[in-house]
């Protein structure tokens, strides 16, 4: 397991701490990474290993542009994410991401999720519009539209953003369901 990046307070301190859950794919965790340093805000990038045998090819292959936590085992993704919201909450971030290790961000995604947040209080959690790729195809999901804002019940766990006060109040994710 490696040691947590040091986060500064400088004008460049990440708006966000993003967690991405890895399982089985370097390759796809190294394009998610690459993705979001491209975002038009600072972000703190994390990725929580469930593949302990992957450990060093992940360390080798992200040369140091997120940290990685290796639980030593699979928790799945709920035990993962609760993983990262820990790290998160010890910080003083105000929000905090979780997305699948495929994840790809056009350069405003995390700036417009983050406004989001900012613009009113009473969210605790927002997704951006979720497209899936299969062979080469993509479709829309149906929990997502094309802009504004619309209240759910629930969000994709493929990738939202939390506010720390939602997070402290709820918790984390359920263990029982992955």
């Amino acid at each position: 397991m490696s040691e947590p990046v040091a986060i500064d307070d400088s004008a460049q301190r990440p708006r966000v701490a993003l967690a991405l859950i890895h399982w089985r794919r370097v390759s796809w965790v190294v394009e998610a990474v690459e993705s979001i340093l491209r975002s038009d805000v600072p972000v703190a990038i994390a990725v929580i290993n469930n593949s302990p045998e992957d450990a060093t090819a992940l360390e080798v292959a992200l040369g140091g542009r997120a940290s990685v936590v290796t639980p030593g085992q699979n928790l799945g993704f709920a035990g993962a994410a609760n993983i990262a919201i820990e790290r998160w909450l010890s910080t003083s971030i105000e929000y905090g991401a979780i997305a699948s290790h495929d994840l790809t961000v056009r350069q405003d995604t995390i700036r417009l999720l983050s406004e989001a947040l900012d613009a009113d209080e009473t969210l605790g959690a927002v997704g951006p519009q979720v497209i899936t790729k299969l062979s080469g195809a993509g479709s829309i999901q149906d929990s997502a539209l094309s802009s504004g804002i619309v209240r759910r019940d629930w969000l994709p766990g493929a990738c939202l953003l939390m506010r720390r006060s939602c997070v402290a109040e709820v918790g984390g994710f359920d263990e029982v369901y992955g």
